[in-house]
């Protein structure tokens, strides 16, 4: 009797592992090839949330730049939060950038050459004030804009070495394309033609820098612009996403070089390589943890990238994947990734699927994700649980 209710009872948990092994590969291939449209109005309603209960300050204690992300960020993709009016969106913005402007915010990057706060600080800010300008059409933030361009162009224009410091003594060039690509905008926007006149040189400027193996801008340089650190994907990702902007004739270029170094297929998944293929190297602060030499980090602004070259198909791969993998929550109208612990990673999801998409398409060749074995993993699983224990039983020879 006993050894029954024993057979049954574990019949019951056999069908649970089962149905549950079953519901993970139908969700794999629903996120790889069900309908796809991420909301990204909730994720930005969370992000406003998040804002608000102090996570800027939670997320500086793990990041160098954590509350300043999340701020810039979250202010960037305003626009894409449809329960708000635009005059709403705009106040979100103008809320940022009051933030942004404290003390305790802006601190950290004070004592650059050049600029009073360095390139990282002024290029995502100004890149902010262009976009409130441009949805609020109002005045004096035109004005604001126009001010600080002229200002950063000027300093620009007089480094020697191409670059402005991002830190004190410290150069990295993603942080300066950035700032040309703010300046670029700032020049669409208001017409202001020797901002405009310093952003189209600023490619030459700087193309002795460039990797010889790769073509590609290092990720760090020294005073002179001597190379400190070759390409990494973690500033690689962030310049491809803002290169069109800049220099749009090198663009498609630079777009599939950075490809063929850095996105990678691992373990069935599309991600992107922290370091140039051939390179085993580890992460770093700059990078965060690496899973099999993939960046996390930069795989998720790769998405925006891809948006922005027009790789449509890369961008909804790992758009999907983010899916996948983030495991998404979404209550009361807000949309969190891994439970929203980490709400600047939320923030930079948010922000590239906000990258308006380039035309024409373009398909860089880019490899794609393997849905299907990923959803053999747990069907086969599934089936081992559900057969063994008939196996087990014919085998069972039974005492005379």
């Amino acid at each position: 009797m006993a050894a029954s209710r024993l057979r049954r009872v574990g019949r019951g948990l056999r069908l649970v592992v089962v149905l549950i092994l079953v519901a993970v590969a139908a969700r794999i291939l629903w996120c790889g090839y069900g309908p796809h449209d991420p909301d990204v109005g909730a994720q930005v309603r969370f992000l406003d949330a998040a804002v608000d209960d102090g996570a800027g300050e939670s997320m500086q204690q793990l990041f160098p730049e954590g509350e300043y992300f999340l701020l810039v960020l979250s202010g960037l993709a305003a626009p894409a939060d449809d329960e708000l009016t635009e005059p709403q969106q705009v106040t979100v913005m103008t809320e940022r950038l009051e933030r942004i402007g404290q003390s305790e915010v802006s601190a950290p990057f004070a004592g650059s050459a050049g600029t009073e706060h360095g390139a990282f600080y002024h290029g995502w800010t100004l890149l902010l004030e262009v976009e409130r300008a441009r949805l609020s059409g109002e005045q004096p933030h035109r004005q604001r804009v126009r001010e600080q361009a002229e200002r950063l162009a000027d300093a620009l224009a007089e480094a020697p070495s191409g670059y402005l410091e991002s830190y004190a003594g410290q150069t990295w060039p993603v942080d300066n394309v950035v700032a040309a690509a703010a300046l670029a905008r700032a020049d669409e926007l208001l017409g202001l033609p020797e901002v405009g006149r310093t952003v189209a040189a600023w490619p030459e400027r700087v193309a002795a820098t460039r990797d010889p193996g790769t073509g590609l801008l290092p990720h760090q340089v020294d005073g002179q612009g001597q190379t400190l650190d070759g390409p990494r994907a973690t500033s690689q990702s962030l310049i491809q996403l803002f290169w069109p902007e800049i220099d749009p004739d090198t663009a498609p270029e630079q777009w599939q070089r950075f490809v063929d170094t850095f996105v990678d297929r691992r373990a069935g998944l599309v991600g992107v390589r922290e370091h140039p293929k051939g390179v085993d190297r580890g992460g770093d602060v700059d990078s965060g943890p690496l899973v099999l030499g993939v960046s996390l980090s930069a795989t998720v602004v790769t998405l925006g990238a891809a948006r922005a070259h027009g790789d449509l198909d890369l961008a909804e791969d790992l758009s999907r994947e983010g899916e996948l993998l983030g495991l998404p929550l979404q209550l009361a109208g807000q949309r969190r990734y891994a439970g929203g612990v980490l709400p600047v990673g939320d923030a930079f999801l948010a922000w590239a699927r906000t990258v308006p998409a380039a035309e024409p398409e373009v398909d860089s060749g880019a490899p794609a994700p393997s849905w299907w074995a990923w959803a053999l993993l747990p069907l086969g699983l599934a089936a081992v649980i559900q057969v063994a224990p008939r196996v087990s039983r014919r085998g069972t020879v039974r005492s005379p």
